[in-house]
């Protein structure tokens, strides 16, 4: 199972060698295009044939060979393969979208940059309707040039596609069609996780670019129908059980992010704030889970971090001093910890002087300089 958390935290952009991903990425690439149960006969077969010997890619791509002749399979290009292991850098992806009413066809164009020889890439995708219902079963196209076309037929009306699902291949891509209706489709309705990711940093850092949404005015209501339904789709993935805490907190983190080289972006923040109060309020005041997976902690404090920037770039932040004092007690890094305290020092100052005296006073009980130090900085 691809490690999703990983490849959201780092992205692509680290050159061979530098990316610890990129032998995992190697192998589920190889089950996507070769299959699972062929992969694994032939992993099977390698490791027996060349135990205790040298062995390299080279080695292994001849068992698979072996493996697709016995079973009368087409031969596979490991040799235009190889390019994800030799290249040193990943390919970008283009793609655009034609529909024909008439005849009920989509017409895919697909073009890769990036290396002289074209990557073989898979595309997982599947198309959506306006209401977010699917318009065909998520199917995988394989690209092996540097232009190509996919015509898919029997599309009922003008879809929205789903695109790269699950990260079929690691490579940076951009599909030019996307609307602000097709973004917020994504969010709310795209059973693939990833590209509900990509859509929500889309739309936001589209909407801060190209004013989709209101971005002068915080009291500015009733909310316009984009601004509506934008944070509505967020809404929808705060509310979403099925998603888990750490991609949450990943989508409302790269908002913050955007927001943070751009000063529209603030206050766009406040505006959505305003709108998802009580989810993000709900997040900060949810009593902490007992035996929770790293995973599961990690994602849970990473939302409660990223909510408390969200809920103080209102005007008036509804934290109370009982947010503030739960969100110290239950923080275990001591950064995190002074960071909570200048931020409620100037609503909170006697809880922020007596949260500061603690932070004192454990620092000088731990046998190490370096926790002191911080607090020294934090003091200057």
């Amino acid at each position: 199972m691809r490690l999703l958390s990983s490849v959201l935290e780092n992205g692509w952009e680290t050159p061979r060698g530098g990316n610890y991903t990129r032998g995992a990425e190697i192998f589920e690439l190889l089950e996507t295009l070769l299959g699972k149960e062929l992969l694994f006969e032939g992993i099977r077969r390698f490791f027996i044939g060349y135990d205790g010997k040298f062995a390299a890619h080279q080695e292994l791509f001849g068992v698979l060979s072996k493996v697709l002749e016995e079973r009368s399979l087409p031969p596979f290009d490991f040799k235009q393969f190889s390019l994800w292991l030799t290249n040193e850098s990943f390919p970008e992806v283009r793609m655009g979208l034609n529909y024909d009413s008439e005849s009920k066809k989509v017409i895919l164009k697909v073009n890769q940059f990036g290396s002289n020889e074209p990557f073989m890439i898979p595309l997982r995708l599947s198309f959506l309707d306006d209401n977010g219902q699917e318009l065909m079963a998520p199917k995988t196209v394989v690209l092996r040039k540097h232009s190509q076309e996919f015509i898919f037929e029997h599309i009922e009306t003008k879809p929205i596609p789903s695109l790269f699902r699950g990260i079929s291949a690691p490579v940076r891509w951009l599909y030019s069609n996307y609307d602000l209706n097709d973004l917020i489709v994504l969010i709310k309705h795209d059973s693939d996780p990833y590209n509900r990711y990509r859509a929500a940093c889309d739309l936001w850092e589209n909407s801060i670019k190209y004013g989709y949404l209101n971005q002068h005015s915080y009291l500015k209501e009733p909310w316009t129908k984009a601004e509506h339904f934008c944070f509505e789709a967020f809404a929808t993935i705060l509310r979403d059980e099925n998603i888990s805490p750490y991609l949450k907190a990943k989508i409302i983190g790269s908002c913050v992010k955007f927001n943070l080289e751009n000063s529209n972006g603030f206050l766009l923040m406040s505006r959505m704030a305003l709108h998802l109060k009580s989810e993000l309020l709900e997040w900060i005041r949810a009593p902490k889970k007992q035996n929770e997976t790293l995973e599961e902690k990690s994602g849970n404090n990473k939302l409660r971090h990223w909510a408390v920037y969200f809920l103080l770039s209102m005007p008036q932040s509804p934290l109370t001093s009982e947010d503030w004092r739960k969100l110290f007690d239950e923080s275990e890094y001591l950064v995190e910890k002074i960071a909570y305290v200048a931020r409620m020092k100037q609503k909170f100052p006697d809880l922020a002087d007596l949260l500061q005296a603690t932070i004192k006073e454990d620092c000088l009980k731990d046998p190490s300089d370096r926790p002191y130090f911080r607090y020294q900085r934090f003091l200057t």
